[in-house]
């Protein structure tokens, strides 16, 4: 992405104040938690798509269903890349999750 200048052109105001905001909040929406559900089919690996996860990120799953919460010693985040994890391990039919994407801890 082009980088925002930090004063407009002349005559462009207001293409600059929105692209600017627009990358602001792009920019620290990073900075919250973010959650979401995931149900998970009855195979070795599922993918997770969520544009907030980064390889820095945080993943801490929470059982819904009676199935998931008894499988939680056998399942883990196999790996994480920019807008997306993957859980691993051995999952039933109908495990569903709620699961929250903390940001990556400062430097």
């Amino acid at each position: 992405m082009a980088r925002t200048p930090l004063f407009p052109a002349f005559g462009n105001v207001a293409a600059w104040a929105h692209q600017f905001s627009m990358r602001t909040e792009r920019d620290y929406a990073r900075l919250y938690p973010k959650s979401g559900t995931v149900s998970l089919s009855a195979t070795a690996t599922n993918t997770v798509i969520d544009i907030n996860v980064t390889p820095q990120s945080r993943i801490v799953l929470q059982p819904i269903t009676s199935q998931a919460a008894a499988l939680m010693a056998t399942i883990w985040v196999a790996g994480k890349s920019d807008g997306s994890f993957t859980i691993a391990g051995t999952v039933s039919a109908s495990c569903v999750f709620d699961y929250l994407v903390l940001p990556p801890p400062p430097p």
